[in-house]
């Protein structure tokens, strides 16, 4: 199967229907490839345009077009904006109903969809595959194609199922797209997927528009990341963590220092996860704590930071995740905090892995990772030299080792930084309209913290924190209210004094993860309360 097209169809085609007034770096060699019936590996960076490797030829192709893809979120985007282009197109996945699916199944059958969505698990259904026999499949894209290698960095075990779709379809051309990939991941694609007379397509994995940064996780890290933070052209900005407690933790920190910063995380309903997402998309929450999978469903090209507060597990995971930042192609920051405990957290992970080889090369993608952070030199070298690409210049003048002094990522002191967050909190805690007046107002009407939060759109920890903030200013609220069962309040209150401290995180760990933070905010805030009361006047 193959279609003939010149380039001045392809342009025109290009402007009309996607807006694009011109392609870029390898897309147009690819797009002819995919429509004279070949197979095509591609590698391209995040944001370098892969999806219109498959769009456009979707269009001139007779049949549909099944894009695989590993995210629902990642889906419906792409989806609402081909819709949004006037181009038929509809996805199929967890999210939504029987009657639905049923629907979007027969308008394919119809040939009514040029491109349709489809999430791996999918693939051995019976019923799926009997509508597959039915369909008129023009061209198969394999989104995220790192997945089905084991050698990949985020392989999962739906994506083998993939394997069948060349027998089932043996005269169809197949294109696998990726952003990462090492040599041995990419033959790895292409023995899964049974890939013939195809071509790899492999554009530079150099960002020049991105900078990157790495600080060691000091004590004052926490000040650095702030002083980061409150400077207006670091944002939007996404900030990666390993656990979900530790993005409700961060994010909470951040709030107390009057930013807009939101959690995500798996651990959240899919309701709450959507309204934080389009939060972000509308610039109304610029602040971003996630795990990994935020950013992989997010069309948002004018991200300006992306801050790793922990260590990736791989220089792949790395990678794809700073390629978030500057898709617009303006200049952009990347900051990892180091710390080597976090490799140590990695290694214990990693001990679940059954298969020798498999769990080596785990260990070796990490130790690479930890020379990055490591190792004098130029950054982005490391990366490109990761990927078996050479950089020819000597200084790339975009990372810490390579920028003047004048240039590097600057950092406020630590000392005048703690004065002007306390400063800027004690005049929003006097302020009756700010946000904390606002949760002070709600606290006298002996609201829930639960229906609190909702009211005000964020979560139980923030207003958690806004009680404590309040307190400490010396503001009079009852909260007695709020005080949970007296087991559950004696026994928190017995692990603060045994361990000896007002941080959370160990008392958190020590009662193994038994009670919310909010409500060990809560229990700290009365007994900080109680203290108040017992402090004679003089």
């Amino acid at each position: 199967m193959s279609t003939t097209c010149t380039t001045t169809d392809l342009n025109e085609i290009l402007h009309s229907s996607f807006g694009i007034p011109s392609f870029r770096p390898l897309q147009k060699e690819i797009i002819e490839s995919v429509l004279t019936g070949h197979d095509a590996l591609v590698l391209m960076p995040t944001g370098g345009g892969k999806s219109l490797c498959y769009q456009l030829p979707s269009l001139l192709l007779p049949g549909i077009t099944l894009v695989v893809s590993p995210l629902i979120s990642l889906m419906k985007d792409q989806v609402d904006a081909l819709k949004q282009k006037g181009i038929s197109a509809e996805f199929l996945n967890s999210s939504i109903s029987f009657h639905e699916q049923k629907r979007i199944e027969e308008k394919a059958l119809r040939g009514e969809i040029k491109l349709l969505y489809v999430a791996p698990e999918r693939f051995p259904n019976e019923h799926f595959q009997s509508v597959l026999d039915d369909l008129k499949v023009s061209l198969i894209a394999i989104d995220e194609a790192h997945c089905i290698s084991q050698w990949g960095h985020d392989f999962r075990p739906d994506y083998r199922n993939l394997r069948m779709l060349r027998t089932m379809f043996p005269d169809i051309p197949i294109i696998a797209l990726t952003a990462t990939a090492t040599e041995r991941t990419r033959k790895d694609i292409a023995e899964q997927l049974k890939m013939r007379n195809g071509k790899m397509y492999v554009a530079s994995f150099n960002r020049p528009n991105l900078r990157y940064h790495v600080l060691r996780k000091r004590r004052s890290a926490f000040d650095a990341l702030i002083s980061m933070l409150k400077k207006e052209e670091s944002m939007p900005a996404i900030i990666y963590c390993l656990a979900r407690k530790d993005t409700e933790m961060l994010a909470s920190d951040l709030q107390e220092e009057g930013l807009r910063a939101l959690p995500y995380h798996a651990g959240l309903d899919a309701r709450e996860r959507k309204s934080i997402q389009e939060r972000f998309l509308n610039d109304e929450t610029p602040i971003i704590c996630a795990t990994i999978a935020f950013g992989m469903g997010i069309d948002k090209s004018d991200v300006r930071t992306v801050i790793h507060w922990t260590m990736p597990k791989d220089i792949e995971g790395y990678y794809q995740e700073t390629g978030r930042a500057g898709r617009d192609g303006k200049p952009s920051e990347c900051v990892l905090f180091y710390g080597v405990g976090d490799a140590i957290v990695f290694r214990k992970f990693f001990r679940d892995i059954k298969n020798d080889e498999a769990r080596a090369h785990a260990h070796w993608r990490l130790k690479e990772m930890q020379k990055y952070a490591e190792r004098p030199g130029c950054r982005r070298r490391s990366i490109l030299m990761y990927f078996g690409e050479n950089f020819p210049n000597g200084n790339c003048r975009g990372c810490d080792r390579c920028l003047p002094a004048e240039e590097e990522l600057a950092v406020e002191d630590e000392t005048a930084s703690r004065r002007r967050r306390s400063r800027r909190r004690s005049r929003s805690i006097r302020n009756p309209y700010s946000t904390y007046g606002k949760t002070r107002m709600m606290i006298a009407q002996k609201m829930s913290i639960e229906d609190i939060a909702r009211r005000r759109e964020c979560a139980p920890g923030t207003i958690a924190s806004h009680i404590e903030n309040l307190i400490e200013e010396g503001q009079e609220i009852d909260i007695n209210y709020l005080r949970p069962d007296n087991a559950t309040f004696e026994e928190i209150r017995a692990m603060f004094k045994k361990i000896g401290t007002s941080k959370l995180r160990p008392v958190f760990d020590a009662l193994g993860e038994k009670y919310p933070f909010e409500t060990l905010k809560i229990v700290r805030a009365i007994i900080k309360s109680e203290e108040h009361c017992e402090t004679p006047t003089r």
